[in-house]
């Protein structure tokens, strides 16, 4: 067998999963919903837009009920497939926020700050290991034109200014010829773990998780919402139905949805960003560096 053929026999052995969710410690599968079970709330979907909507509104009302159902595994699309690190910027960049939020900037700039420190003490608070560090990001400069820019940028106060020989001490390579390094600004964060700590810690305060669960409608009357929804279990057996029922009046019933819609008209895009191992520091290049998914 030549070498060619023993690399492609090993890539079509290869199965496609992703670096994160591909883990030893991978929590197991939780039961999906069998029956019916009602709800103070009924949280659909667990990504990070689930799982933090069930966490907080458990920790600000303890007694309140809450069951998440989701289709299939907490943490496997989106919220366990991205780039590895977490951004405080609600603007996609300061430049960019300043352009075209100019009168709200400050506040923006405050409430993404405000919500990178709240991930960070709830990761300590709720001992979720999930490799969490805050290294910051460093804004690269790839093109001669571009270095003024960071400089007038460190100038506004929007980090510090690193010329090309402090640059090379970060990543020796020539092609960034100057930085501008944001020190509290971002974290690196292995995301399937992040996942997998909140579910943890959800269960923990008392909401149920019900994997496996995928919800097919909604339907409300005069005693609350009703959640459709139809579980299957991983063995193969036949499909079962069941609804999670919301014991409350129309006026206090809530169900969260995980996915916000879509919109018809998209901001631009951000500035590329970089990440590297878990454990280095992110990078966001304005230059023309492939995007990551944050």
């Amino acid at each position: 067998m030549t070498r060619e053929e023993q690399f492609s026999r090993l890539v079509m052995a290869a199965e496609p999963r992703p670096f994160w969710l591909d883990q030893p410690g991978a929590p197991p599968a939780r039961e999906p919903l069998r029956g019916t079970a009602a709800a103070d709330l009924v949280v659909i979907g667990g990504g990070f837009t689930g799982l933090w909507t069930a966490l907080l509104a458990k920790e600000s009302d303890p007694e309140r009920s809450v069951v998440l159902v989701e289709g299939h595994r907490v943490g496997w699309a989106a919220s366990g497939r991205n780039g590895g690190f977490c951004d405080a910027s609600l603007t996609h960049g300061t430049a960019n926020g300043r352009k075209r939020f100019p009168a709200e900037f400050a506040t923006l700039q405050r409430l993404g700050a405000e919500n990178l420190d709240a991930i960070q003490i709830a990761v300590d608070r709720h001992d979720i290991d999930c490799e969490f560090e805050r290294t910051g990001s460093i804004a690269v400069a790839t093109e001669e034109y571009q270095v003024d820019g960071l400089r007038a940028a460190a100038d506004n106060g929007d980090g510090i200014f690193l010329d090309t020989a402090v640059m090379r001490t970060e990543v020796h390579s020539p092609t960034y010829l100057a930085g501008l390094w944001d020190q509290q600004g971002a974290a690196m964060v292995q995301p399937a773990r992040l996942a997998w700590g909140l579910a943890a810690a959800c269960e923990r305060l008392g909401v149920r998780i019900c994997e496996g669960t995928p919800v097919t409608g909604l339907a409300g009357d005069a005693d609350g919402v009703t959640v459709r929804a139809t579980s299957s279990t991983t063995t193969g057996s036949p499909e079962t139905t069941g609804s999670c029922g919301v014991a409350t009046t129309p006026s206090t019933t809530s169900v969260v949805a995980s996915a916000p819609p879509t919109t018809s008209g998209r901001p631009p895009s951000p500035p590329s960003r970089r990440t590297s191992s878990p454990r280095s520091r992110s990078w966001k290049g304005s230059g023309s560096a492939t995007a990551g998914a944050a």
